[in-house]
């Protein structure tokens, strides 16, 4: 008998070890989230424009091979509005 409630008293420890721990993942995972909410946005904003960018890139080679001087132009456009627009982005959010 002693060893019998012995038994049941260790298994309601561990139960309550096993609540427990699933308390403290579901915390971690809450924390874990909420740290990497920035990452997970851009990530699924770069999942959502992928396809264009697929499509984008195949249309500029194609392109490319035709007009050379003016994809080079374009380029050099897109790079210089993506600096300007990054420059932008971090004078304002590093002062705010």
């Amino acid at each position: 008998m002693n060893r019998r409630l012995q038994l049941e008293q260790e298994k309601a420890h561990l139960l309550r070890t096993i609540e427990q721990q699933r308390l403290d993942l579901s915390a971690e995972k809450t924390r874990w989230l909420y740290s990497t909410r920035h990452a997970d946005h851009y990530w699924r904003m770069m999942m959502d424009v992928r396809k264009y960018l697929i499509l984008g890139s195949g249309l500029a080679v194609l392109l490319g091979f035709k007009h050379r001087g003016r994809l080079n132009r374009w380029l050099r456009k897109a790079v210089r509005i993506g600096e300007a627009v990054m420059l932008i982005r971090n004078t304002f959010t590093n002062h705010s």
